[in-house]
């Protein structure tokens, strides 16, 4: 069995790319039409199962996402992501759960 050990540090490590706003090439667009600026996610809590399933190493990731929308208005979403890492320490699988509503108003826009 391989010697890796899921951490907060590495769930950390594995989030901070998505904090970045300002340089285009690392974050990519998203709902670039909808927003003035990308989502910035900030890593609020990350709870790391301390031994190994029989899946997988797994986590539970809250982030806070902020941007302001084409209108001016605030995009503030909640997130809860679940993750399961394998024994290289490359995420396998992972299910996000957010306000689909807010989304969905940011998607339509302000005629929703």
């Amino acid at each position: 069995m391989s010697s890796f050990r899921l951490t907060k540090a590495l769930v950390h490590k594995a989030f901070s790319h998505l904090a970045e706003t300002k340089n285009a090439q690392v974050r990519g667009r998203f709902l670039s039409e909808k927003l003035q600026e990308p989502i910035k996610f900030t890593v609020t809590r990350v709870v790391v199962d301390a031994e190994r399933d029989v899946d997988g190493w797994w986590c539970a990731v809250e982030t806070r996402g902020e941007a302001t929308r084409a209108t001016g208005e605030p995009y503030n979403n909640e997130y809860a992501w679940l993750m399961r890492w394998n024994d290289e320490g490359k995420v396998d699988e992972i299910r996000a759960y957010f306000d689909t509503m807010l989304s969905e108003e940011v998607l339509r826009g302000p005629d929703f």
